[in-house]
């Protein structure tokens, strides 16, 4: 009984720690946020910003949670006829910026399209605001 046992306690010493970290997320699970960015074929400045500014706010501060899946990002265009059931559920007809948080069992959805188009052309502020609201949601 006591090999068994030493056996055992050397067998999880040397398991890595994620295992027993209760908020860790595996690839696979139900990330936290999912953000999309739905466009059409034609793009204005704004509209290839808000994907630019997005993309460059989840790499700067949140590639971690991207990593670890907590948050995934999609880029959808719209006018695809593989994308058409997706913007349906979303409601979309052009450029738009929606986040679903994972509440309960289910998820929310934010619309974020009228702060991405107001703040589109600043990259700064959309930035500083983005990466606030993200860390709001993912509390």
């Amino acid at each position: 009984m006591k090999l068994l046992m030493i056996g055992l306690i050397s067998l999880l010493m040397g398991m890595p720690s994620k295992i027993f970290d209760s908020n860790s997320v595996q690839k696979g699970d139900d990330p936290k946020l999912k953000i999309y960015y739905f466009h059409g074929e034609r793009r204005c400045f704004t509209c290839n910003s808000i994907e630019k500014h997005t993309k460059t706010t989840l790499d700067s501060y949140f590639a971690k949670e991207l990593e670890k899946g907590l948050i995934t990002y999609e880029v959808i265009n719209i006018d695809k006829a593989e994308n058409k059931a997706i913007a349906k559920k979303f409601n979309v007809v052009s450029s738009s910026l929606f986040i679903e948080k994972k509440v309960a069992a289910a998820y929310e959805k934010v619309n974020l399209t009228n702060f991405a188009f107001s703040n589109g052309k600043n990259e700064a502020k959309y930035i500083a605001e983005f990466k606030k609201k993200l860390d709001e949601l993912l509390k």
